[in-house]
């Protein structure tokens, strides 16, 4: 892991107050040894009214799988 927490000063002068400082830290994932700081993207799920809850998550899982 790479620290870049110090490039968000930059992102948010560029995009717009969409990124904060955060960690991971070092317990997350076997044989991180240092905790790394790292950028945040803040980012929201929005959906019309009229969709039903089962197509809306189904959409969500589609989504977390291609992360």
């Amino acid at each position: 892991m790479v620290d870049h927490a110090d490039a968000v000063a930059a992102m948010n002068k560029k995009h717009g107050n969409l990124y904060v400082e955060d960690v991971i830290p070092k317990d997350v994932y076997k044989g991180m040894t240092p905790t790394t700081k790292q950028a945040t993207v803040m980012n929201i799920l929005v959906a019309h009214e009229s969709m039903d809850d089962k197509t809306a998550y189904k959409h969500r899982q589609d989504d977390l799988r291609q992360a």
